[in-house]
């Protein structure tokens, strides 16, 4: 019996994860390569929050540039 209770409780893990396939897409944002020049002080603090955050420094400035032009003031005349 606890057999049968063991082959239907892997059956039905087996659907869930068989859904979740279905339902979940992956998607690859396009990227390029841009060289940008920062001054040492500014990267070394990325760089320290990067690793406490556990991301790459890439995914963090990414996430900085993408924070600062959805906030940037644009009311502002300069």
């Amino acid at each position: 019996m606890h057999f049968i209770i063991y082959i239907i409780k892997e059956y039905r893990n087996q659907c869930e994860l068989l859904y979740i396939g279905i339902m979940f897409k992956v998607e690859k944002e396009e990227m390029v390569n841009k060289t940008f020049r920062l001054p040492l002080k500014l990267v070394e603090q990325l760089y320290k929050v990067a690793q406490n955050k556990g991301v790459s420094l890439n995914n963090l400035v990414k996430q900085c540039c993408e924070y600062a032009l959805d906030n940037l003031d644009t009311n502002s005349e300069e």
